[in-house]
């Protein structure tokens, strides 16, 4: 039978500590709470107890004193008036004292002690007495007698008694004291032992927890490792599964492009089942375009990429003129200069596919802007557009992949939102929706800003102006030739012929940059020099000179 593995014992280890810290933490208090019983209970004696007995013990013995002071007059004759009445007055407080002492509770084993003092006390008041008597009657003689014969031993006796009886309930009360300086010392030495129990097993607990933290931190990097490794992978799989489709699709679709040409010149009817063809092919590279979108969303982001805002923007609505022109819609700008940390491309995916996604679903003759408002850690670009509204229960679900919100006939897989939103996530931002049922949504994301990047644009370009650019775009317009030179050959055309054209517009209030002419070669057979006379070129894009 195999053994289990480290987690499991280090589980049971943890389990086995946490039971035994609780219930040491659990006997600690019934201990605690024991021991506290006990010192209650003893306090309760000493101040019930031994402190009010001791305390008339001892005053019933001075006033015994005082009396045998004050009838010290008794022995002499004739006694006076004076000293009569200074003898009666520390008798009646004894007998009072004494009085309050057997009202009290007794000690274990007091009470021969008490019954010793009541009978010691009685006998002695009853002598005293008398003795007060026989001197009222004028009878010094038979009073000298009594208390030299009676009242002397007697008060003798009853200090004896008091003593003894004092004694006892101060050893008591000692006993009680240190009782509870023991149950003190047990009950902190109990504490601090389960303590120490407890820290231990803490610590011995908490060096387990920090080897599953370890151990975890290990796991989740290499899941992580896997994860990106599983997304290169992802990545590299769909680009070549976006170009196995992509490629036949695009030779069938030019193939029926060209057969509809041909029928469009020869005057025949174009067909239904070509028409049907092409839409099926159409709608097949755009599924195709948006899978692969959405998995290269999540790749690392390129370091120390920076792409510009307002030209970005500016692009991605000069490419959706045709689509908005269609519709018979209106895309605006309202943007602040800012450069976000992600490359050009990322950036025009993301404002392209939130454009994308409300010129769908905006209505006929409706209006879409895009806004870009930058703070001091972050830029926010809004599309918002007037159009029916997310409904209520949807929410963030919006940007999982495959849900939509919008009405079922519209085109698409859902995957643009989802695309927009891995982008954003990957490139250290977050996205989020506005909307309104009715009255239209605003989709927005935020990119962390480039300010050293931006900074260092700023200060090449130039002429980039400081105030918000405003654009509204609507209708066709016609496209700029771009031409750059390759290999002796002038190539023109194409939004990829020169990748600096794309920063070759005019900001409103601006003049547009002259575009660079390419350089003259001297003909075959003559020296390049100030004097030498260069052929004309023959034209654009042909590659050929002029004989």
């Amino acid at each position: 039978m195999a053994s289990p593995g480290p987690d499991r014992r280090s589980r049971r280890f943890l389990f086995g500590g946490y039971v035994v810290v609780v219930a040491s933490f659990i006997a600690a208090s019934v201990y605690t709470a024991e021991h506290i019983r006990e010192i209650d209970v003893a306090s309760d004696e000493i101040a019930r107890d031994a402190m009010p007995t001791i305390r008339c013990l001892a005053e019933a013995r001075h006033l015994l004193g005082q009396f045998e002071i004050e009838s010290a007059a008794f022995a002499a004759v004739p006694v006076t008036p004076a000293a009569r009445a200074a003898a009666e007055a520390p008798l009646r407080a004894l007998a009072e004292q004494v009085g309050v002492y057997l009202a009290l509770p007794l000690f274990p084993g007091e009470r021969p002690f008490w019954e010793d003092v009541r009978r010691g006390t009685s006998r002695f008041v009853g002598a005293a007495n008398r003795m007060l008597g026989q001197a009222d009657a004028g009878d010094a003689r038979l009073a000298r007698e009594t208390f030299l014969r009676e009242v002397r031993p007697a008060a003798a006796h009853l200090h004896e008694l008091l003593s003894r009886d004092l004694d006892f309930n101060a050893r008591n009360g000692s006993q009680l004291a240190e009782h509870i300086k023991a149950v003190r010392a047990r009950g902190l030495w109990l504490s601090l032992s389960l303590g120490v129990l407890c820290g231990g097993i803490a610590l011995l607990a908490g060096r387990v927890v920090a080897g599953q933290l370890r151990r975890h931190d290990a796991l989740v990097s290499e899941h992580e490792r896997m994860m990106e490794e599983r997304a290169g992978e992802l990545e590299a799989f769909a680009g070549r599964v976006a170009h196995d489709i992509m490629n036949p699709t695009a030779s069938a679709q030019l193939a029926i492009d060209l057969e509809l040409r041909r029928r469009q010149a020869a005057g025949e009817p174009a067909g239904e089942g070509l028409e049907r063809a092409r839409r099926s092919l159409r709608r097949i590279q755009t599924l195709v375009a948006g899978l692969l979108g959405f998995a290269r969303a999540g790749a690392r982001p390129e370091p120390g990429a920076a792409a510009d805002v307002v030209e970005v923007v500016h692009d991605v609505v000069s490419g959706a003129e045709a689509r908005a022109t269609e519709a018979g819609m209106t895309v605006g700008a309202e943007l602040v200069p800012g450069t976000v940390a992600c490359a050009k491309g990322v950036l025009t995916s993301l404002v392209a596919n939130l454009v994308d996604n409300a010129i769908k679903y905006a209505r006929r003759d409706g209006r879409v802007v895009i806004r870009a408002a930058p703070d001091a850690a972050a830029i926010r670009v809004e599309v918002e557009d007037d159009g029916p509204g997310l409904p209520p229960d949807l929410g963030d679900r919006v940007f999982e992949p495959y849900v939509r919100g919008g009405a079922g006939d519209v085109p698409g897989l859902g995957l643009g939102l989802a695309t927009v939103k891995r982008l954003a996530e990957a490139h250290g931002g977050h996205v989020g929706v506005r909307s309104e049922p009715g009255r239209g949504t605003t989709f927005w994301f935020e990119l962390p800003r480039a300010a050293a990047v931006s900074e260092l644009r700023g200060s090449r370009a130039g002429s980039r102006p400081a105030h918000r650019a405003r654009t509204w775009l609507r209708g066709p317009r016609r496209s700029r030739g771009r031409c750059r030179r390759d290999r002796g050959r002038t190539r023109c055309g194409g939004p990829r012929a020169d990748p600096s054209a794309a920063r070759r517009w005019a900001p409103p209030g601006g003049a547009a940059p002259r575009r660079r002419r390419p350089p003259r070669r001297a003909p075959r057979g003559t020296r390049a020099g100030p004097t030498a006379r260069p052929r004309a070129w023959a034209g654009r894009g042909t590659g050929r000179r002029a004989a």
